[in-house]
């Protein structure tokens, strides 16, 4: 075959199949090895009504799939090892429209193991070099019942119509109110989504305090425990049962009634918990611990935005500079980090350290301050009702808004120069 795009011409199946379901399915490959297009294309040749594409001969996945003119229902890719395989996979999930995707590795003769760590790790199915018609047909029957349910539940003609996101709200010590706008972010999210395409969930990393059902009033606890008990049976299905729904239709995943460790929570079963959040809702966004645990680095080097929350005190921003400064020789995450100054009063007087100081103690731009409202905030503690819901147009909520809007790029007409998270984003700029 040449090293172009090869399109197979795909004959009757043998009689033990009934491929009449998969008519108009689109699969995509790339492979390094001759023999291994060969067989491959043998064993797709024997199914009917589908269409196949190779990417020229040997090009990575990743570069493959950039090329690739229309989303596949189903992307092969060979790898020569598990370690391969894995880094593959997650640079896969990580492209725009990437989550939806139904990837199917091909390794020479995987074994269980293998098979079941990339599996934890965001492959849909892993087949060997020398696939047959059976496992392949299967898997295309898969891979099609997840487009149906993506289309219909998102009306969306492409994955890469939607482009997840995570979001993670960070904060070096505690009661600098993080879990505060971690909470009304993703109610906004949820709330501004009015085309039906996707959703937002809201994850509570905090194993030991975490509060956020308080935020939301919610009446039980996730089943976090079922996860740490068989960390192997989390697939999509489980992640659906585990999340509790808000009164907006947010999905929260809330911390087990008694505090657990930091280390309870392997990085294989965060990277595992993420990704299907990931492939299920447009929106995730986590509400991590003040302390630092194992998987810290797996989920900010996930994050596509992050979120450092700080108030303006000494204490305050030494703490914040120290995990900045941990974060950044760590190498940790490629993501932006926005700094937000809570609870800052517009009135000068009442600010013991200027914004102006405390980015320069922070070595950091002070992206943008939020305005101080206790009374408010302690009223939605009280009744277990968001800022945002229960009071929508107040300035917190709009300030709230704004950073959607400028950060994330949210939907929502723009502000004039003249708010107060403008004014004051920008004298933290001088």
């Amino acid at each position: 075959m040449s090293d172009t795009i090869v399109r197979l011409e795909t004959g009757q199946p043998p009689a033990q199949f009934d491929t009449a379901h998969l008519e108009g399915v689109n699969v995509f490959a790339t492979v390094a090895e001759r023999e291994t297009q060969a067989a491959l294309s043998t064993a797709l040749n024997e199914i009917d009504g589908i269409v196949v594409e190779f990417a020229p001969f040997g090009m990575i996945p990743v570069a493959a799939l950039k090329s690739h003119e229309r989303a596949p229902d189903a992307f092969f890719f060979e790898a020569r090892d598990q370690d391969q395989a894995a880094n593959w996979i997650q640079a896969i999930r990580a492209a725009p429209g990437g989550y939806y995707r139904h990837l199917v590795v091909l390794m020479p003769s995987p074994t269980k193991t293998a098979t079941i760590e990339l599996l934890q790790a965001g492959a849909d199915d892993v087949m060997s070099t020398r696939p047959d018609s059976m496992e392949i047909t299967r898997t295309l029957v898969r891979a099609k019942a997840v487009t149906k349910e993506f289309l219909a539940s998102r009306g969306s003609e492409s994955p890469e119509d939607l482009d997840t996101r995570l979001i993670v709200f960070i904060h070096a010590a505690g009661g600098q109110g993080a879990t505060t706008l971690a909470v009304n972010t993703a109610v906004q999210l949820q709330s501004r989504i009015k085309d039906g395409r996707g959703g937002a969930c809201l994850i509570d990393l905090d194993l030991q305090f975490g509060d956020v059902h308080l935020h939301l009033d919610l009446s039980h606890h996730s089943r976090l425990l079922d996860v740490l008990k068989a960390p192997e049976r989390l697939d999509r299905r489980m992640l659906d049962d585990l999340m509790i729904s808000a009164p907006n239709g947010l999905k929260v995943l809330t911390t087990p009634e008694t505090p657990l460790p930091l280390d309870a929570l392997s990085q294989e079963t965060i990277e595992r918990i993420l990704s299907l959040a990931r492939r299920r809702y447009r929106y995730v966004v986590v509400d991590m611990p003040a302390a630092l645990a194992r998987w810290t680095e797996t989920t900010l080097h996930k994050a596509d935005h992050i979120f450092l929350v700080t108030e303006v005190n000494v204490p305050a921003i030494r703490a914040a500079r120290r995990l900045l400064e941990t974060i950044r020789d760590e190498r940790v995450t490629r993501a932006p980090i926005t700094v937000i100054a809570n609870r800052y009063s517009s009135k000068v007087e009442f600010n013991r350290l200027p914004i102006q100081q405390a980015a320069r103690a922070l070595d950091r731009e002070i992206n943008v301050v939020m305005p101080n409202d206790y009374r408010l905030v302690m009223e939605s503690l009280d009744q277990g009702v968001p800022v945002s819901t229960l009071r929508p147009q107040s300035k917190l909520s709009q300030a709230i808004a704004e950073i959607l809007d400028t950060v994330i790029g949210a939907q929502r007409p723009a502000k004039g120069r003249g708010s107060f998270v403008a004014s004051l984003a920008r004298l933290g700029r001088k």
